[in-house]
């Protein structure tokens, strides 16, 4: 798929699978990278991106990228001493994104749509990459407090991640940054 247009058309595709029909007018990129190896593809319902460059413009600022929120989870709790390998899963208001990583790069990326019981979907998620690999890496959950159950402290090796309280204030105050992609 090497034709922008051909790999436009599949991401489409893609992200309309996850996200719906509306996805289809979504503004969209994909991480830069050689022939063969994994990419990162993020998009951005229009709409929301043009308000939120006219907001920006009106109150004198700019908007210098915007990126997925897991992406950001994973960045910001790189800080804290991630492991080598591990996976991360973060639950949002619509979908749960669960990915891998190895060596600090990511090695895989699933985006499901939210469920209340979305615990057993990472569950069965971690089980099959157990069946893969010769043993299962940490499990990092980033949750926010309205989509954590009771069963979250109770996988073993699973630790729940907690972004700190201004990001939380953000996030619960406003609802709309937890979309696909945040204004960062």
């Amino acid at each position: 798929m090497l034709a922008k247009q051909t790999r436009l058309a599949y991401l489409r595709s893609a992200f309309a699978e996850i996200y719906g029909n509306a996805a289809y007018d979504w503004e969209m990129t994909v991480q830069a990278a050689p022939y063969g190896q994994s990419r990162i593809a993020c998009a951005m319902d229009s709409a929301v991106l043009q308000t939120l460059r006219q907001e920006c413009a009106a109150s004198g600022a700019r908007i210098l990228f915007c990126r997925p929120y897991f992406d950001k989870a994973l960045d910001f709790f790189r800080g804290y001493g991630l492991a080598k390998a591990g996976i991360l899963a973060v639950v949002e208001q619509d979908v749960l994104t669960i990915g891998q990583w190895d060596n600090r790069m990511i090695t895989e990326i699933d985006v499901e749509p939210y469920e209340k019981d979305w615990e057993n979907t990472l569950e069965a998620w971690c089980a099959r990459q157990a069946l893969l690999s010769d043993a299962l890496p940490e499990v990092l959950v980033v949750c926010p407090p309205q989509f954590q159950t009771s069963e979250v402290g109770e996988h073993p090796g699973w630790q729940l991640l907690e972004w700190p309280d201004h990001v939380r204030d953000l996030i619960s105050n406003q609802p709309s940054l937890a979309l696909p992609a945040v204004a960062l």
